[in-house]
């Protein structure tokens, strides 16, 4: 890995997600994955009609959601047959992946949540977007849906608005959950509280929107921004909804 960064602010944070990547050697597709939340992020922000969030605000939501997932390296499963898949052309560099994944495990341990916590402290990352990026996960989907924080609600719905391919309907983004982690729902009442964090959701979903002009369908991968939009900084305002 490369020298300590120090980094002071979210702006900086965005101009700067190619050297934090770089910093951690992380997974493209992993990196593609966070870009996309955050192009959610920014279309919401651009369709926002509420005075409630200024430009730090959004600035905030993005460069939190470029970040929320670097921790994800260390439960990288590259044994079976569908890490093969995520891993996409990168499967020829199977033994440096298992070799990054060796080094931060043991640099930041096997909780990808506590990693993500101790990466992007190492990396200067300030408490306004630790705060979010600490509480993004879909258990969080009641408390966040009852809560007033219009930024960890964005970073929340945005997030959950992404699968490991692309965007998704929350229903697709919800099924996918559950192919991928069945042995969650073995435990008792794991299926009920499942229903009530993904109800939970799907409210989430109608409050947020409710403060755009965008409905659901609006949000797809043709209508994100993916890379030199991202890293600008900018809020345009209002997009033009690409159908």
């Amino acid at each position: 890995m490369t020298n300590r960064l120090k980094l002071l602010s979210p702006s900086k944070i965005i101009s700067s997600i190619d050297a934090i990547y770089a910093h951690f050697d992380l997974l493209p597709n992993l990196k593609l994955h966070m870009r996309r939340a955050a192009s959610v992020g920014k279309l919401i922000c651009n369709h926002w009609q509420e005075n409630a969030l200024g430009t730090e605000e959004k600035t905030v939501i993005v460069a939190a959601l470029l970040v929320h997932d670097i921790g994800n390296v260390v439960k990288m499963d590259l044994k079976s047959a569908d890490s093969k898949k995520m891993l996409g052309a990168e499967v020829k560099n199977l033994l440096h992946w298992k070799s990054v994944k060796e080094k931060c495990v043991k640099k930041y341990g096997f909780e990808s949540h506590v990693a993500t916590s101790k990466m992007a402290k190492e990396v200067g990352i300030p408490k306004s977007v630790l705060r979010i990026i600490q509480k993004l996960s879909f258990m969080e989907n009641e408390a966040c849906l009852a809560s007033n924080d219009w930024v960890w609600k964005i970073c929340l719905y945005a997030d959950q608005r992404v699968g490991p391919f692309g965007v998704l309907s929350l229903k697709e983004r919800y099924t996918d959950f559950k192919s991928r982690y069945k042995r969650y729902q073995e435990y008792e009442g794991a299926k009920g509280k499942l229903v009530l964090l993904e109800k939970a959701g799907f409210a989430l979903e109608e409050q947020v929107l409710k403060k755009t002009d965008l409905k659901a369908e609006d949000i797809h991968e043709r209508n994100c921004i993916l890379n030199e939009d991202i890293s600008a900084n900018s809020f345009a305002g209002r997009q033009k909804k690409r159908r």
